[in-house]
């Protein structure tokens, strides 16, 4: 389990892109906001097309969102 505690606004974040990397089919990648994964679409859209290409399941807590690759 990796924890990231910088902010959403920061470019570079050191844990989060090393959770990212160790991500695998079946793992999960877990945030109580979406905000605090990412403050701009863009990023978030990348993110989550990357995450895509490796099948992990994606929870935001606060806001019920759930998204499961195919």
């Amino acid at each position: 389990m990796h924890a990231d505690t910088a902010s959403g606004a920061r470019a570079s974040r050191p844990k989060l892109e090393r959770g990212r990397q160790l991500l695998r089919a079946g793992d999960a990648l877990k945030v109580a906001l979406l905000g605090r994964l990412s403050r701009a679409v863009l990023h978030l859209v990348a993110l989550g097309a990357d995450l895509r290409g490796r099948s992990p399941v994606f929870e935001s807590g606060r806001q019920g969102l759930v998204l499961r690759s195919r």
